[in-house]
C-alpha cells in the first residue's frame, strides 16, 4: 500500500512539474492548476475542436485568458 501512495506522489510531482516547465505559450507561461472539464495540471486538449492542439489557462490578468501551447 505504501509503494502505491509512493507511486502516485511521483507521478503527481512529475506531472506538475513536466507541466510547468514543457508548456508555454507564444504569450507566456501557463498558470496550473486550471479547471475545464475537470482540473488539469499539464496543457489539454478538452474542448480544442478547430485544431486537436493542446492549451492552457494563463491567468485572469492575461488577455487572451488561454492560448495554445
Amino acid at each position: 500500500m505504501k509503494l502505491i501512495i509512493l507511486w502516485i506522489c511521483i507521478l503527481s510531482v512529475t506531472s506538475a512539474a513536466y507541466g510547468e516547465k514543457e508548456c508555454r505559450t507564444s504569450s507566456g507561461k501557463c498558470e496550473f492548476p486550471f479547471v475545464y472539464s475537470g482540473t488539469h495540471s499539464i496543457c489539454t486538449q478538452s474542448g480544442s475542436k478547430d485544431e486537436p492542439r493542446p492549451w492552457c489557462y494563463q491567468g485572469s490578468d492575461s488577455d487572451s485568458k488561454w492560448d495554445y501551447c
